[in-house]
C-alpha cells in the first residue's frame, strides 16, 4: 500500500513538473510571438523602402502594380506596344493583348498566336486585370551615387551621429553623477525643474533658439546641431542617475581610500559599469 501511494505522489509530481513546464513553453512562445510581431512592424518601412528603391518612376506612381519591383506586359501590336491582361472566357482566364478599347466590347489577341483571330470581348477592359512581371532597377543605386555626393554625405551624417552621441551620453552622464552622488542646496527643486523640461514641446523654443543661435551668429553652420549636445539633455540625465544610484557605494569608498577623487571614481568605477 505504501508503495502504490508513494509511485501516485511520483505521478502527481511529474504531472505537476510536465505542467509547469507547459506553461512555461506557452509562455515563452507567446513572448517570442509578439517580439517578433513589433520587430516586424519595425522593420517595415525599411524593407518597403529597399523594395522602393528598386523601382522606377512608373512602377512607383502605377497604383495597381504589385508590391515587388514590377512592370506591366507588353506586347508589340503594328508598331505599338498594347497592355496583356486577363480576360474571362468561356474557357476560362486567359492572358490577351488588349488591342483596341472599347466602352462596351473591347478587341483582344492571343500574344502566343497572333496570326489567330481576334477575339471581341464584351465588357468594360478597365475591369481587366493587367500581368505584370518582375523588374527590378539595379540603375538606381549608381544613378543616386552619380547625382548627389554620397560618401559626403554620410561622412557628415556619421560625423555628426557619433560626436553628438558621444557629447549627449557623457555631459549627461556628469550630470546625473552629481544628482546621485553629492548632496548641494536645493537639489531635489533642481532635479525637478530639470526633468520638467522633458514635458515642454520643442516648438515651443524654436523660436527663440533660432534667434539667439542668429544673434551668435550660428546660421549656417555646424554649432547649432552639436553645441547643445554638450549641455546634457534631461531625459539621458533621469535614465543614468537611476542607474548611478543602483551601484553601490561601498565600491566607490574603496576606490576613495585607495587614493581616487571623484574625477577618478566617475571615470574609473561609474562608467565602466554604465556601459552597458
Amino acid at each position: 500500500m505504501d508503495s502504490s501511494l508513494g509511485k501516485a505522489r511520483t505521478l502527481k509530481t511529474t504531472t505537476e513538473q510536465s505542467s509547469i513546464k507547459m506553461r512555461k513553453l506557452v509562455m515563452q512562445t507567446l513572448i517570442t510571438s509578439v517580439a517578433l510581431v513589433i520587430l516586424f512592424m519595425y522593420l517595415m518601412p525599411l524593407a518597403y523602402s529597399f523594395v522602393t528603391s528598386l523601382k522606377t518612376k512608373q512602377q512607383v506612381s502605377d497604383i495597381n502594380a504589385p508590391l515587388l519591383p514590377s512592370l506591366p506586359e507588353l506586347y508589340n501590336y503594328e508598331g505599338k506596344d498594347v497592355s496583356v491582361v486577363m480576360v474571362p472566357l468561356e474557357t476560362g482566364m486567359k492572358a490577351l493583348a488588349l488591342v483596341k478599347k472599347g466602352r462596351s466590347s473591347s478587341v483582344f489577341i492571343d500574344p502566343k498566336d497572333p496570326a489567330a483571330t481576334e477575339i471581341t470581348w464584351e465588357g468594360s477592359w478597365r475591369t481587366l486585370k493587367p500581368i505584370y512581371t518582375r523588374s527590378i532597377t539595379w540603375a538606381n543605386y549608381p544613378k543616386a551615387f552619380r547625382t548627389i555626393n554620397f560618401l559626403r554625405m554620410l561622412g557628415y551624417t556619421l560625423m555628426y551621429a557619433i560626436v553628438t552621441t558621444l557629447a549627449s551620453t557623457f555631459s549627461a552622464a556628469i550630470v546625473a553623477y552629481g544628482f546621485s552622488r553629492f548632496r548641494f542646496p536645493y537639489q531635489n527643486l533642481l532635479f525637478v525643474i530639470l526633468i520638467s523640461t522633458i514635458i515642454l514641446p520643442p516648438q515651443v523654443t524654436l523660436v527663440p533658439t533660432y534667434a539667439f543661435f542668429f544673434w551668435l551668429g550660428w546660421i549656417g553652420t555646424w554649432l547649432p546641431l552639436i553645441v547643445p549636445t554638450f549641455f546634457s539633455n534631461a531625459y539621458n540625465v533621469f535614465l543614468l542617475r537611476q542607474y548611478f544610484l543602483t551601484i553601490p557605494t561601498e565600491i566607490e569608498d574603496a576606490a576613495r581610500i585607495d587614493g581616487a577623487g571623484p574625477i577618478q571614481t566617475f571615470l574609473r568605477i561609474i562608467l565602466p559599469q554604465s556601459i552597458p
